[in-house]
């Protein structure tokens, strides 16, 4: 072979090198250990809603807080021979949700980054007519779903009472044009309550896993809506009721099934279906208002009754 032959040669297998590792970098991943997270600002840490139609009367109480990553990692599933999400901050986001619905009870805890809300790690736990606790371990391009069942009503999420009933590997199934770093769908609460949607024609849109399906979901800003509201308001100067029409921004929560499989349920926020509406006050950002359907009630109004803000 002639020295232009081999240099050739050389160039080709330099080349095709570089091709793989081009792919390598550039193939999808759910997360990055470099990726460069938005901040999410949202005004308040607590939020109480209700909620009441005909024979059916409901609570939903959410409570933010921050936890250091190395005290939050103790409560993180390791998934054997899967690479599992891990922190990519110092603190982690909790999201703690209580629900009542009759005689029905729920509670879940979400863990997240505390910058743009993405996923790390989310459990939910019913007790009542069912007693189940639900564990999803956000892994890379996939959710590990392990589902949990007792006998007994009182239990906590880290009771050894729990026996597991099945495990599943979920691949993520994403298209080209989603966004493959995963949020869950009542973690939309935060986004809707930031600043990024701000004006009518604003959007946001969001890859989100719900129970055993990927969504997109996108929540945008199509218009405004005069809402009476009356909660309490606690902050750093003390706690006062607020009455008042406000003029609020109307946002749409609609959602994309993804991939090609057919839809096992309705997508669902906060346990309603679309048509999903959320009205926030454009100054305080506080989500005043919640819109949509229940199968058994039909359309459903939720009203925030107790805020607790942030501390300066």
């Amino acid at each position: 072979m002639n020295n232009s032959a081999r240099n050739t040669q050389q160039r080709r297998s330099v080349h095709s090198f570089l091709i793989a590792i081009a792919v390598l970098l550039l193939a999808p991943s759910a997360y990055s250990d470099n990726a460069a997270a938005e901040t999410i600002e949202v005004p308040w840490q607590q939020l109480e809603f209700q909620a009441s139609k005909l024979f059916v009367s409901g609570k939903l109480q959410f409570k933010l807080t921050e936890i250091a990553a190395d005290k939050a990692r103790e409560k993180l599933l390791q998934v054997k021979q899967q690479k599992s999400l891990e922190p990519l901050s110092d603190t982690l986001a909790l999201l703690h949700l209580r629900s009542e619905l009759m005689s029905n009870r729920g509670e879940m805890r979400i863990w997240m980054d505390p910058r743009d809300f993405r996923v790390y790690q989310r459990e939910r736990m019913t007790t009542g007519t069912n007693t189940r606790l639900k564990l999803y371990r956000y892994l890379r391009n996939a959710v590990y779903r392990v589902r949990k069942e007792s006998k007994s009503s009182d239990l906590q999420f880290d009771s050894p009472k729990w026996r597991t009933s099945s495990e599943q590997l979920i691949p993520l199934r994403a298209d080209k044009a989603s966004s493959t770093a995963l949020h869950d769908p009542s973690a939309l609460l935060l986004i809707a309550s930031s600043k990024a949607l701000a004006k009518i024609g604003d959007s946001v849109t969001v890859t989100v896993f719900t129970d055993k399906q990927f969504y997109a979901a996108t929540l945008k800003v199509t218009g405004q809506k005069p809402v009476k509201a009356k909660y309490r308001l606690s902050d750093y100067s003390g706690s006062r009721t607020v009455s008042a029409e406000l003029n609020t921004l109307q946002i749409e929560l609609t959602s994309k099934l993804l991939g090609t499989a057919q839809e096992e349920e309705p997508f669902e926020f906060l346990g309603l279906n679309a048509p999903i509406l959320i009205s926030v006050d454009p100054k305080s950002r506080l989500p005043l208002q919640v819109e949509g359907s229940q199968s058994r009630v039909g359309k459903v109004t939720v009203d925030v009754r107790k805020v607790k803000l942030k501390a300066k």
